[in-house]
């Protein structure tokens, strides 16, 4: 169910999504502002079938109502209005200097929406844009819905808190994504069931402690073992 929502989920607008699902959240008495639920819904986007908050049947019909609201207002927008091609979108945005009405010549700063030019075109019959002047874009268009082009939540998801996915993450970075990765599996869990004499989330943090003090001893082996090599050598 997840799964079919998260496909959904990734062609609406992130911010509007993340107001609408906080208004269904709070109608359901779920105390949650806009913060969190944004982060829930990025756990949610990235393994589905991990995620904890959104598995709870109430809040998924939250989501679920959600989404089919944007949805809803989506295709009304596009059946009531006539379509609007790249003649009209140049008129619109000729008093924008700093918007290009056409595809974007990507780069990293564009995919940030940073850079000194910002694009619009029409994709699907939709209006897209990126870039810096996004807002300016989507005033321009009204009553037109200006929607930002999907595979931009993916880079936002790459990257997110300004990470470069091809570095190797630090320490502190990997002990943050453990305990995460341990919260979702068991921070729900009021239930202790008896499995022998330890809880599974006892075991995996001793599993990993050893883990990290063979590692450690292994090294230790190789320091001395370059330096009995270097006292031969002299």
């Amino acid at each position: 169910m997840l799964e079919e929502l998260v496909v959904r989920i990734k062609l609406l607008d992130r911010a509007t999504l993340v107001r609408a699902v906080t208004v269904h959240l709070r109608a359901i008495k779920e105390e949650i502002g806009p913060a969190q639920v944004e982060e829930h819904l990025e756990i949610t986007i990235a393994d589905p079938g991990r995620a904890t908050y959104f598995a709870h049947k109430g809040r998924q019909s939250a989501l679920r109502k959600a989404v089919e609201e944007l949805e809803a207002l989506g295709r009304a927008t596009r059946d009531e209005l006539p379509p609007i091609d790249v003649a009209a979108l140049r008129t619109r945005l000729r008093g924008a200097p700093r918007v290009v009405v056409g595809l974007p010549q990507l780069d990293r700063a564009l995919l940030d929406n940073a850079g000194e030019r910002s694009y619009v075109w029409i994709q699907d019959g939709a209006i897209t844009a990126i870039g810096p002047e996004w807002a300016v874009v989507a005033d321009a268009c009204r009553p037109y819905a200006v929607a930002r082009p999907a595979w931009q939540h993916t880079w936002v998801e790459l990257t997110a808190s300004d990470a470069n996915p091809w570095r190797p993450p630090t320490d502190a970075e990997l002990h943050a994504r453990f305990h995460t990765a341990l919260e979702r599996t068991f921070g729900s869990d009021t239930h202790h069931h008896d499995y022998g004499h330890r809880h599974p989330l006892a075991s995996m943090r001793l599993a990993v402690d050893e883990w990290a003090r063979l590692d450690a001893r292994e090294v230790v082996a190789r320091l001395v073992a370059v330096s009995l090599d270097r006292k031969s050598v002299v």
